[in-house]
């Protein structure tokens, strides 16, 4: 049960919404209106994130909220709507922390929300019956009360307030149930409102704009009777009804039939019985076409004919003599043609057994090949225990040993001081390509070295996706110098890339765990046109060395690889302002296409980074801000890719067709946002076919399949 509200806290009326998508549901509890228990008699339109324009205000008026003992609980849900209390705090995820329940648990009855559903088509209360008769289009579920629209008066809205209880919904239909013979215990008229259309809620969310609620939670005061059943459908119980009123049921048998037409005359022409009969006026219209129901149903069932027609067929004995004989031929063809089908069915049933009986040995052999199969895991899992109890064992004999020996070197020693020296920096210097051809670009002299370095794809066309990655290192370079790869292909492309731009390979830098020497770390750092390589930084989490590089001086490329994804998504948000992750989880090392004696390319002239406008770099910004709003990033976060984009479409109009142009940066925005379930969706909307996205959603772990 919701407690009471602190100052900081809020309630929001939210209706539940679930998507599909990539084989996954989709939770989301939708903000349409906000209660304030200080005015408990009505609720107000909930102001969400398109209502604000400031990036910080956003975060306090969230579109949707979400609770996982609601989505726990979701199947057994008696309506759609949910009160969520809310605004003390937030997950690690940056959603609010919440707490709700079901709205006809929180509000009472006299008090409570009620839906207001707006068939299309309904405009007076004949549509409205019609509709009902054929079921209204209505998908999920609605209050205990709701209020059905069927029309307009002045500046009212005309609504029937219905009780759920009283309605079917099925196979995605709202009606009302089947015709039944006693109609008048049955929903035949329900009260008559007006409804003040500024009440109504609106949804400002395009997946529920459908389910609107009425601001005022007070019962409201009705003005008459609203039918809901057409008129045909009373006709034979409103004859009885009749009759029990004008006591004529008292006549005996005899004279029940000469007076049966003046008691249908009478009915029909006794429209206050009518209305009394029904407790709602009704149109003439309406009252003629009951008129000739009830005269069809009266000679449908004329009962007094039938019973003398009957009886003096049943005193003529060749008559019934004859009716007996041909009853009983009927019934023995009858009898044959059963017992033929239970011949039949017997027949199938002794096949059913048989396959039966042969499913229930295979079961029989299936449980035991299972349990033998668990009786080795358990051999199996006590092997393995005891290999790790032998191993902590040899552990603690080694660690004992090599105590005794650091002892005994203390010893030696004597008291001379121990000088205790940080591991240094590893150095691997670049190497000169034994042969180097020329090229015109760099995208095409790094495409083509990759190829050769045995970096490939197993989804799509090798040299498109090559080509791809290339566009987007290129594109990058207008915008950083610092670029994270995962391995193992970081040290190949890294090669191809400075072949590409020096005529040699990468140099290498291994950084220890713990280094701290910035300066020495820096006066690593190429030189411009130049490529290193430090190996060491992102996986550690070495975000001191990290920052160090990201803000250097230095115009070279910094190439940063890494294993770990899931560590590469823990390192702080603000070093991916500076450190682009271009778009190669398609790609994969297969060391056997790399080719012996090469022949890598080179750029014929030094390469020159793409030149960006700012002002057209500030409308990139802009633009991927409002198309992207749902992924929740700081604004500086969108420089960088905003950046590429715009280095992007300075490329040749060739290159543009070829590579769509999001795709180039969804692997950086995925690393940034951690891709949960809702960012990959908004990622992947904008980046059709995107086969690096998702091998990027599954290596962290995310059901993006």
């Amino acid at each position: 049960m919701i407690d009471d509200l602190s100052d900081q806290e809020r309630y929001s009326v939210c209706v539940a919404n679930v998507e599909v998508g990539y084989e996954r549901l989709f939770y989301k509890f939708f903000r349409i209106a906000d209660y304030d228990p200080e005015t408990p008699t009505e609720i107000a339109p909930s102001v969400v994130e398109s209502d604000v324009r400031a990036p910080e205000e956003r975060r306090a008026h969230p579109n949707y909220l979400y609770n996982p003992q609601v989505v726990d609980r979701y199947e057994d849900r008696v309506s759609d709507f949910y009160l969520f209390r809310w605004g003390w705090g937030y997950d690690d995820r940056g959603r609010p922390l919440t707490e709700a329940e079901g709205v006809e648990r929180f509000f009472k009855r006299g008090r409570e929300l009620k839906e207001v559903i707006a068939p299309e088509g309904v405009h007076n209360e004949e549509d409205l019956r019609r509709a009902l008769r054929a079921g209204i289009p209505f998908e999920g579920k609605t209050t205990r009360i709701f209020y059905l629209v069927y029309g307009k008066e002045g500046p009212w809205v005309l609504a029937a307030k219905c009780d759920r209880s009283d309605f079917s919904f099925s196979d995605g239909l709202l009606s009302l149930p089947p015709k039944v013979t006693n109609v008048r215990g049955h929903a035949l008229r329900v009260p008559r409102l007006k409804l003040d259309p500024d009440e109504i809620i609106e949804p400002a969310h395009a997946s529920v704009a459908s389910r609107r609620v009425y601001g005022v939670l007070d019962e409201l005061e009705s003005n008459g009777n609203v039918l809901l059943r057409l008129l045909d459908d009373f006709a034979d119980d409103y004859v009885r009804w009749f009759i029990n009123q004008e006591k004529i049921d008292q006549v005996t048998k005899a004279e029940r039939q000469r007076v049966m037409r003046s008691v249908i005359e009478g009915a029909l022409d006794r429209p206050d019985a009518l209305e009394k009969y029904l407790e709602a006026g009704v149109p003439n219209e309406d009252v003629e076409a009951l008129k000739h129901a009830i005269v069809a149903s009266a000679s449908d069932s004329d009962d007094e004919s039938r019973k003398l027609i009957r009886s003096a067929l049943l005193r003529d004995e060749a008559f019934r003599a004859e009716c007996v004989d041909q009853v009983m031929e009927e019934s023995t063809a009858i009898l044959k043609q059963r017992e033929k089908e239970i011949d039949s069915a017997s027949a199938r049933l002794e096949s059913v057994r048989a396959e039966v009986s042969a499913a229930e040995n295979r079961l029989a052999e299936a449980v035991a090949e299972r349990d033998s199969i668990r009786d080795e895991i358990l051999k199996g899992q006590e092997e393995v225990s005891s290999l790790a109890k032998d191993k902590e064992s040899a552990l603690e004999e080694l660690e004992s040993s090599v105590a005794l020996k650091l002892g005994l070197k203390a010893v030696s020693s004597a008291a001379a001081p121990v000088k205790l020296n940080t591991p240094g920096l590893s150095i691997v210097t670049g190497e000169a390509a034994d042969k180097v051809a020329e090229a015109e670009t760099l995208r095409g002299a790094l495409s083509e070295n990759m190829g050769k370095l045995g970096i490939s794809c197993l989804v799509g066309d090798p040299d498109e996706v090559r080509g791809r990655c290339a566009v987007g290192i290129e594109a990058a370079l207008s915008a950083t110098n610092i670029f994270a790869i995962p391995m193992p292909i970081a040290p190949p492309m890294a090669d191809a890339l400075s072949v590409a731009l020096t005529g040699k390979t990468a140099k290498r830098v291994r950084v220890p765990s713990d280094y701290r020497s910035v300066l020495e770390l820096l006066s690593e750092t190429p030189d411009a046109g130049e490529v290193t390589v430090f190996e060491n930084v992102i996986d550690p989490v070495n975000e001191g060395a990290l920052f160090a590089l990201a803000n250097s001086d230095g115009r070279g490329v910094i190439i940063l690889p890494f294993t770990s994804h899931a560590s590469a998504s823990l390192v702080a948000k603000e070093a991916w302002d500076r450190v682009f992750l271009p778009n190669v989880e398609s790609l994969c090392l297969v060391p056997s296409l790399a080719r012996r004696n090469r022949r890598l390319s080179r750029m014929r002239e030094p390469f020159s980074a793409l030149k960006v406008d700012g002002e057209e770099v500030l409308d990139t910004t802009r633009g991927l801000i409002s198309d992207l709003e749902e992924l929740n990033l700081p604004d500086t976060s969108l420089l960088l890719p905003a950046t590429v984009l715009t280095a992007f479409d300075a490329l040749p109009e060739s290159e543009n067709e070829v590579y769509g142009p999001l795709s180039i940066v969804s692997l950086h925005l995925g690393i940034v946002t951690g891709l949960d379930g809702g960012s990959f969706e908004v990622l992947a909307e904008r980046s059709e076919g995107d086969v690096g996205l998702l091998q990027l959603a599954r290596r962290l772990e995310r059901d993006a399949s």
